[in-house]
């Protein structure tokens, strides 16, 4: 199962209250079927099936797009960190690994929220941000969704189905930014 969209997810909330955007790797799923305990964590119940997740067949990433609610008495922060792995692209082909939490990750990560690293971050290192130097860096939040990991599969790209991804930026930042 990878979480499509944390949306405005909030990442304390009791699980049973939250519903999740999700992909399960399966197909034939309805509402109201129910998967058995996750690591002993929680059941968790299809709640809507919105439709296949078509991916290329290289990625073995094809599954079915849901809704979720994971039945447990855990908040979705807990449970994720009990019972989820880091999202890695298809394309590393293998499953995620221990690492991962560390290499995968952007040095400069403040808040959950994203369903996967912003790649394009991945080469800034502490050593590197510390040579750019904090007058000349400028932060913000930017929560990125499953989207990232679906190849454009139509010819007119513009009938590619994305989701969504959230940024956040405070008002200070943004002055430091202008008066730059």
């Amino acid at each position: 199962m990878m979480i499509l969209d944390m949306g405005s997810v909030d990442l304390g909330a009791p699980c049973d209250e939250t519903d999740l955007h999700v992909m399960i790797r399966t197909g034939h799923l309805k509402s109201g079927d129910v998967f058995d305990e996750i690591d002993g964590k929680g059941k968790v119940e299809v709640v809507e099936v919105k439709g296949d997740w078509i991916e290329d067949e290289k990625s073995s990433g094809n599954g079915t797009e849901c809704v979720i609610r994971v039945l447990s008495n855990l908040s979705v922060q807990e449970f994720l960190d009990a019972a989820g792995t880091v999202p890695i692209p298809p394309y590393f082909h293998r499953d995620a690994e221990k690492s991962d939490k560390v290499a995968y990750n952007n040095v400069y990560a403040a808040q959950g929220g994203s369903v996967a690293a912003p790649t394009a971050g991945l080469h800034f290192t502490d050593d590197v941000l510390a040579k750019i130097g904090a007058q000349n860096c400028s932060f913000l939040s930017l929560h990125v969704g499953a989207g990232t990991f679906k190849p454009v599969m139509v010819e007119d790209a513009r009938k590619h189905s994305m989701h969504a991804e959230r940024f956040s930026v405070s008002v200070s930042e943004i002055k430091r930014i202008i008066e730059a």
